[in-house]
């Protein structure tokens, strides 16, 4: 979450920084410095999201539904004890 809320700020101060008045020369060095920690921030954030995909079980195996099995109880066959009419 926090660097959610760093990226959010960068970008705020990427909208403000031409506005605010800067020297040419400070403007351009701040909007270089702001591009590449932004930069930086999106490449750590894809290589961490990589590692827990990587070590994470996939999604599917987590929400699958288990139903009792029917083969562990003995089920009564139909044939026995039960007489149809038509085996008279």
């Amino acid at each position: 979450m926090r660097r959610v809320k760093t990226i959010l700020g960068i970008g705020i101060a990427l909208i403000l920084i031409p506005a605010l008045g800067f020297p040419p020369a400070w403007r351009s060095f701040l909007l270089i410095l702001l591009g590449l920690w932004l930069c930086g921030l999106a490449v750590s954030m894809r290589r961490a999201w990589q590692f827990d995909r990587k070590t994470a079980e996939p999604v599917k195996k987590l929400f699958v539904r288990t139903t009792p099995s029917v083969d562990s109880k003995k089920m009564p066959d139909s044939s026995e004890g039960n007489v149809s009419p038509n085996n008279s």
